[in-house]
């Protein structure tokens, strides 16, 4: 027990035995030990770089706010540093972790309502508002992310300023779990990044929560091996405009429908399968149901010259996706 208030506390091993039906005992002070434990617990749990969460430490946090979701809402905001890697690259590793440290001492003094903040990559930072709604959060990230642009780091002898872009959501139970409450955070914050906004919100019951929900379902299916019903192909034809009639060209285009047969632009579906490396599965159904088609349906075309398929420069550089798109060529050799 602690006889004052500003005593430190104490911590005791008593061991006991009977030898001789005498009773022998020692008492031992592990007081150290035991703050070395918690020290050890503590760092467990945190990035060592910034002293955030880690991402075991955040995603604890997420799954619990998701399991109270019945009597107490919440949000979740993906923080992405500008740049961090090109900075890295000129100062190196020692300024890059210095401007981190720096940054998340700078969200931490600049929020003043109840959060969890922790590191989930390189260049990226994710807070959970517990308690809070997206609407009620939303000008509070505005806020910050001004704070943050318009401060200069100082790190060694150098000035650097910063640029952040910011993807906030509810968390609802349409999520499954906290790593899929952090990508579709996450989501948010790479659509700021596209369009060059500072704050991009994904509300509860908004369209384009909605939409990245139709978008996971199409890659679980993907990644399950099977085609995504909402998946069409259009040929849309290619003509000269000097003798139009000439020639019989098309090129392949991907159509993509939600659950509800709602069409969803297709430059986004690619645009995230790139972003979560599902395009490469995308593209070899694209060219097998291509070929596919032609082999059946190739006769009704008798004037037809070529089909242009599109192709993820992701894709043409995984070298499984070539042999397996050579072995297709080979397989429908005589459509060439």
């Amino acid at each position: 027990k602690k006889r004052h208030s500003s005593d430190k506390t104490k911590h005791f091993a008593i061991r006991a035995v009977i030898v001789d039906k005498k009773i022998e005992g020692s008492l031992q002070d592990i007081s150290a030990h035991t703050a070395l434990i918690e020290q050890l617990r503590v760092l467990a749990g945190k990035d060592p770089v910034t002293e955030a969460l880690n991402q075991r430490s955040l995603e604890e946090a997420v799954a619990q706010a998701l399991s109270q979701l019945k009597n107490t809402p919440a949000c979740l905001l993906y923080l992405n540093v500008g740049h961090f890697k090109n900075i890295r690259s000129l100062f190196g590793y020692s300024i890059g972790d210095a401007l981190l440290s720096q940054t998340r001492r700078k969200i931490s003094a600049n929020l003043n309502v109840n959060h969890e903040l922790g590191r989930t990559g390189s260049d990226e930072f994710a807070i959970l508002f517990p308690g809070h709604t997206a609407k009620e959060i939303e000008p509070v990230v505005e806020d910050l992310t001004e704070k943050i642009e318009n401060h200069l780091f100082s790190v060694g002898e150098h000035a650097i300023n910063i640029k952040v872009a910011a993807g906030l959501i509810d968390l609802s139970p349409d999520l499954d779990d906290a790593k899929e409450a952090l990508f579709t955070a996450g989501r948010a914050c790479r659509d700021a990044l596209k369009d060059q906004r500072r704050v991009v919100t994904y509300k509860s019951g908004s369209t384009a929560l909605k939409e990245h929900r139709e978008l996971l379902l199409l890659f679980d299916q993907l990644e399950s091996g099977s085609t995504p019903d909402g998946f069409q192909l259009y040929l849309q034809p290619m003509l000269s405009t000097r003798a139009p009639a000439d020639a019989c060209c098309f090129e392949a285009l991907l159509r993509v429908r939600d659950s509800e047969n709602n069409p969803l632009p297709a430059g986004r579906v690619i645009a995230a399968a790139e972003d979560i490396g599902t395009i490469t599965s995308i593209d070899r159904w694209v060219l097998e149901t291509v070929l596919g088609w032609l082999d059946e349906h190739g006769n009704r075309l008798s004037s037809l010259r070529m089909i242009s398929v599109n192709i993820s420069g992701l894709s043409l550089s995984s070298d499984a996706f070539i042999e397996h798109m050579f072995r297709l060529l080979e397989r429908y050799r005589h459509l060439t």
